[in-house]
């Protein structure tokens, strides 16, 4: 019976490529192109001896690890490996060539080197699978199963606390952040309805009864004089007042320069009341000069000081009266300083009691509880003082008389 068998440098052959061939005897003579052999013919009859292959020696991380027929467990950081393998049969002296594959990938690879290296392998489950890439030659495929444990982060449990804790933070940060938006809208709420009050209080302490009398029995003595047409002015000049009380009181806020133009109308009517040695001076720095229009203050703020010191300083000081109004801006805020040369704080209130008259100060504390609330309202970081009075006598040691208020306004550009 023919029959053909496959004999190559795997069965000693110094090369694959023959010239010649013959036999004689028992002996078969082969001429190849690295040289002449010769072999018995009882190879042909010998079986093939199988090749076996073996996993001789595990590297993790470059450090051994003892080899195991289970499933081994290696953590999150060691993810390196190298298998050195070794395949024993006498009867092959060429080269061998290996199959390989780590599942679950399953695409074998070829290689003559007997190690076998993977790198930066991910947490997942593996087998290593190994067999000759000869078919003809069959033997024992060793394999080796392991598992790269996942890192402790990646965990489903620590996931879960850090999901919760995610959650938890989140809902932290919302409620902080809407208790203060409620804080922030109650508080800014409570200032409103402040303001609401105070304007109501202030539209009814504005208009002083004894300057609205004071007033009228001027216009009265102007017409008993015959002074027609100085009664016909200030008759006008009155009503003007009275009609922007109404206005302004309406607004959260005006111009300066309406504030301005407001108090020379109220300024001119108190003169009335005054002889010729009165000089009433409002100026203002360059810068409020030309943004005046831009300036905005709550309105009618200035004017309870004015009529103060005419009132408690002016109106009973004896000579020439002073009265000095000016406007600036320092820092972030609107600064009027009201100074007059009248006779003081100390001397009005020794007055006060000998005439058995009471200070009316609820105009005084009122213009500074408004500009407090205003300011707090426009700036609510500030510490600067919002009403400063001064006696100026004491302030100087007896040269100077009289009292200055300085107030600060938080600027606002105007809504």
């Amino acid at each position: 019976q023919n029959r053909q068998i496959r004999i190559s440098h795997y069965n000693g052959l110094p090369a694959n490529e023959i010239n010649a061939l013959t036999s004689l005897d028992n002996t078969i003579w082969a001429a190849t192109s690295k040289g002449l052999i010769k072999f018995s013919k009882d190879i042909i009859n010998q079986p093939k001896p199988p090749t076996d292959i073996h996993i001789n020696k595990i590297e993790i991380n470059n450090s051994p690890t003892p080899l195991s027929n289970k499933a081994v467990n290696f953590t999150s950081s060691q993810n390196n490996l190298k298998i050195t393998l070794d395949a024993i049969n006498y009867s092959l002296r060429g080269d061998l060539q290996f199959k390989y594959r780590l599942l679950p990938d399953t695409q074998w690879q070829t290689t003559q080197s007997p190690t076998v290296s993977f790198t930066n392998l991910k947490p997942e489950k593996y087998k290593f699978d190994v067999l000759l890439k000869n078919d003809e030659l069959v033997g024992t495929h060793p394999s080796f199963s392991f598992r790269i444990n996942k890192p402790w982060w990646q965990k489903s449990w620590v996931q879960f606390i850090f999901v919760g804790l995610a959650i938890l933070g989140t809902y932290l940060i919302v409620t902080f952040f809407q208790k203060n938006k409620f804080r922030k809208i109650k508080k800014d709420k409570e200032i409103q309805e402040k303001i609401a009050m105070l304007k109501i209080t202030a539209l009814q302490a504005q208009m002083n009864p004894h300057f609205i009398f004071n007033t009228l029995n001027t216009i009265q003595s102007f017409i008993y004089d015959n002074r027609q047409d100085l009664a016909t002015k200030t008759l006008g000049n009155f009503s003007k007042l009275i009609r922007k009380v109404f206005k302004y009181s309406n607004y959260k806020v005006i111009s300066l320069d309406h504030e301005i133009d407001f108090l020379k109308t109220y300024i001119d009517l108190e003169k009335l009341r005054f002889d010729q040695y009165l000089t009433v001076q409002l100026t203002c720095s360059d810068y409020v000069q030309s943004h005046s229009f831009a300036l905005s203050i709550p309105p009618l703020l200035v004017q309870p000081i004015i009529e103060n010191a005419f009132a408690h300083g002016l109106l009973h000081q004896d000579g020439e009266k002073k009265l000095n109004i000016h406007f600036e801006v320092i820092d972030k805020f609107l600064k009027c300083s009201v100074i007059d040369n009248g006779i003081g704080i100390e001397q009005s209130a020794k007055f006060n009691l000998e005439t058995n008259q009471k200070r009316n100060i609820s105009g005084l504390q009122l213009t500074e509880d408004r500009i407090r609330v205003f300011n707090r309202a426009v700036n609510t970081q500030s510490e600067q003082k919002s009403f400063i009075i001064t006696d100026l006598e004491r302030a100087t040691n007896g040269r100077e008389s009289g009292t200055k208020v300085e107030i600060f306004i938080a600027i606002d550009h105007g809504e």
